[in-house]
């Protein structure tokens, strides 16, 4: 929920970093990320229904090319290892599933690539 961390992986990549990033981390708050893509300025928007500290988080989202507001559930649970993510997106429409999903895969390694550069 710090936007210069989340925005370092939160719909981030290496080819096209976020040139906005603003989060109210609050329940009831929003965010706003915002990345240039081929000259245009694509947004992500949302706001946040639930913050569990280090346990869970949800929040609506808008991507302007599914035109509807989805809901994400972020659960973090203890393992021997570490910590185990589960992330559920609802809502999304029929034929975005499967960008949306490969999407997540792409933002949740880039996660982990934050989280492994930070642990160094």
């Amino acid at each position: 929920l710090e936007p210069t961390t989340a925005g370092t992986w939160l719909f981030a990549t290496a080819a096209r970093p976020m040139t906005c990033v603003e989060i109210d981390a609050r329940v009831g708050g929003s965010f706003r990320f915002a990345e240039c893509r081929d000259g245009a300025i694509t947004e992500y928007t949302g706001e946040y229904l639930e913050i569990v500290p280090n346990r869970r988080l949800i929040f609506t989202l808008c991507v302007p090319t599914q035109h509807v507001i989805t809901r994400t559930l972020v659960e973090i649970s203890p393992s021997r290892k570490g910590c185990s993510l589960t992330l559920t997106h609802e809502h999304v429409p029929r034929g975005c599933i499967q960008r949306t999903r490969s999407r997540w895969t792409g933002i949740l390694y880039g996660l982990g690539v934050s989280l492994d550069s930070n642990c160094i």
